[in-house]
């Protein structure tokens, strides 16, 4: 009778350590991809909230005059505004956009009437943030 030494197959020890490699690098591909779902929002607030400031700026410089004298419409400190109020002018209407486009967003705007320089400063909740830091600040200067 010969002898087989020979193996056949895969053992179930084999199949069940390679179902456990699979697993455990599912896994990790899931949680790479939750933060990377995380991040990617946390980024996107924060690209609304440099455009609404640019925007802003953009609306100061071209009520130049109004914005340096310091008409009502165009300062206010930092505040927020309603998303589903009627929409208003100036200042009040930016912080209304503000309110529906960032969450707990609020918005501000300081003028030095001798620098001619303004300070736009926008504020939100970034709870989903890698760094797990709430509050989130973006403030933008310019030279009107």
């Amino acid at each position: 009778m010969p002898r087989t030494s020979r193996q056949h197959g895969f053992s179930l020890l084999e199949v069940l350590v390679s179902i456990v490699i699979i697993a455990v690098g599912a896994l990790g591909a899931a949680g790479m991809q939750i933060n990377a779902l995380k991040n990617t929002g946390s980024a996107n607030d924060r690209y609304r909230a440099a455009s609404l400031a640019s925007a802003m700026v953009d609306t100061l410089r071209a009520n130049r005059t109004e914005a340096v004298t310091g008409n009502a419409n165009f300062v206010s400190g930092v505040a927020a505004g309603s998303c589903t109020g009627t929409p208003s002018a100036g200042v009040a209407g930016w912080q209304n956009q503000i309110a529906c486009e960032l969450p707990n967003g609020k918005g501000g705007v300081a003028i030095n009437a001798f620098t001619k320089r303004a300070t736009v400063t926008v504020e939100w909740n970034d709870a989903r943030g890698n760094a797990g830091n709430t509050a989130q600040q973006f403030v933008l200067e310019s030279r009107l």
